[in-house]
């Protein structure tokens, strides 16, 4: 009677063993499974997130290419002033290689006495959202030291949350020369002491230096009249 209950204690030791067992094993089942769903969801959005992030790299290639191939120089800089993205355009009209200027401060492309114009400017730029300013007379300061005229334009867009601020900047040197020379050779005719006139093909004034006052008086007419048939 003895060796049967020892028995049967060893009989419902082995069946609890093993109900343990198989609670354990469909337990590590179960765990398994589920980690791997778990692996199979990190890897899809991973997946997505290198996708994304490949998709951002390539659109920002070609966005930068782009740039690359604009005629006017287009400078991007952060909330803070700091320079992220110098067009080759930028490159030569400040002397500056994009390479030594990313990262650096906006000041350093701006005349000392309009910097704090321009900070308060870009302040106000954000502080308002303002999305698009049009163009403006401003100096620009090339890597050499040398101040130039310039027109540039704002525009404003948010990246990853930051904003980011576009400066499309057009070096206006040759044209302000050229604006100059226009005024020098104006004044010329007018301060010339002999009599200079512009007469059209029907004989009308258009134009007469101070010189001019007395012929045109003795003619008897003004500029935008007639001039004599014979003069």
């Amino acid at each position: 009677l003895e060796a049967a209950r020892q028995h049967w204690h060893w009989v419902v030791a082995v069946g609890f063993a093993l109900i343990v067992l198989a609670m354990f094993s469909w337990y590590v089942v179960r765990l398994n499974s589920r980690v791997g769903q778990i692996n199979r969801d990190m890897k899809i959005e991973i997946d997505k997130k290198n996708a994304a992030q490949s998709e951002l790299l390539a659109e920002t290639e070609k966005v930068n290419k782009i740039i690359d191939n604009v005629l006017e120089g287009v400078v991007t800089i952060d909330a803070a002033g700091f320079i992220q993205t110098f067009n080759q355009a930028a490159e030569k009209i400040f002397g500056y290689s994009e390479r030594e200027i990313i990262g650096k401060p906006i000041d350093l492309l701006i005349p000392n006495r309009f910097r704090e114009r321009h900070s308060k400017l870009v302040a106000d730029f954000i502080t308002y959202d303002q999305k698009v300013k049009g163009l403006s007379n401003i100096f620009g300061l090339r890597k050499n030291g040398e101040e130039f005229p310039a027109e540039a334009s704002l525009s404003t867009y948010e990246s990853y949350d930051q904003k980011i601020i576009t400066v499309t900047l057009h070096d206006i040197t040759k044209r302000k020369k050229a604006e100059k020379e226009i005024e020098s050779l104006a004044r010329f005719t007018n301060e010339n002491p002999s009599p200079v006139l512009r007469i059209s093909e029907d004989s009308t004034i258009l134009y007469a230096n101070d010189a001019s006052e007395e012929l045109i008086d003795a003619w008897g007419c003004h500029v935008g009249e007639k001039a004599p048939e014979r003069w």
